[in-house]
């Protein structure tokens, strides 16, 4: 069970549909053309199982839910909407499911890797390009 945490046109989510036919893929994003955007993307590569939502984070999702999450935060928001993101990001998962964040290096990438350790307890740098790093943070709790 796939999510797309902040998934703006459904880009992540539509490569995980694509990569993974059989997965249950949730997005959710606080800007309702944002979604829009989504469904349309979804129903035009013909992914059943792909829903969106709008909303704020996963604040109306299930504890305990997803195997795995991805975001690309909206730096520009501020750090308590990041934050946020990452508390909903830590309950939403299953103990043992993985939170991937995509970060500019130069937007701060350290530093939410650090917040990222202190919340999960781990956070490691799956990889670094062009600019922007992947972690990846493990719920073990």
């Amino acid at each position: 069970v796939f999510c797309d945490l902040g998934c703006g046109w459904g880009a992540v989510g539509t490569f995980i549909g694509h990569e993974f036919p059989d997965a249950q893929i949730y997005a959710c994003d606080i800007n309702a053309r944002a979604v829009q955007l989504a469904r349309f993307n979804f129903q035009g590569n013909k992914l059943p199982n792909a829903v969106a939502w709008c909303g704020d984070g996963l604040s109306a999702a299930r504890r305990d839910f997803f195997t795995c999450i991805a975001c690309n935060p909206p730096i520009r928001a501020g750090n308590a909407v990041i934050e946020k993101l990452f508390d909903d990001a830590q309950r939403g998962l299953k103990s043992g499911g993985a939170l991937w964040v995509v970060i500019r290096t130069a937007q701060g990438a350290k530093s939410w890797q650090k917040c990222l350790e202190t919340q999960f307890g781990e956070c490691e740098t799956v990889q670094i390009q062009s600019g922007y790093r992947i972690l990846k943070a493990v719920r073990h709790r």
